[in-house]
């Protein structure tokens, strides 16, 4: 096995409200979410799995994207670059917010 690994740097524009979520949810349960990620203070750095985790479409659909590019990882970066044939999201949108994770519900509006 390669020691080495790669990530795909992609726009958060490509996450809607439920996605960003998702995300933040799983990155403050650390190995209990949903998904293997970390917030970063301008977006996430996510496992791109390799089965489908209970995820959006869009979100699957980049993971594939990633791995399809010999990636493992995918870096969410309000900087980074939109995907050409991946639709963008308004960041104006309110998130969702869940009784579950109240650390959320503070970013709701």
């Amino acid at each position: 096995m390669n020691p080495v690994r790669h990530f795909l740097d992609v726009s958060t524009a490509h996450l809607t409200p439920a996605d960003r979520l998702c995300l933040d949810t799983s990155a403050l349960a650390g190995i209990r979410g949903e998904l293997c990620c970390g917030a970063m203070p301008h977006g996430w750095f996510v496992h791109a799995d390799e089965e489908r985790p209970a995820i959006s479409g869009t979100l699957w659909a980049l993971m594939v994207e990633a791995r399809g590019r010999g990636c493992d990882y995918l870096l969410f970066d309000a900087d980074g670059p939109v995907l050409p044939g991946f639709p963008c999201f308004d960041w104006e949108a309110p998130m969702p917010s869940s009784p579950a994770n109240p650390a959320v519900l503070g970013s709701a509006t």
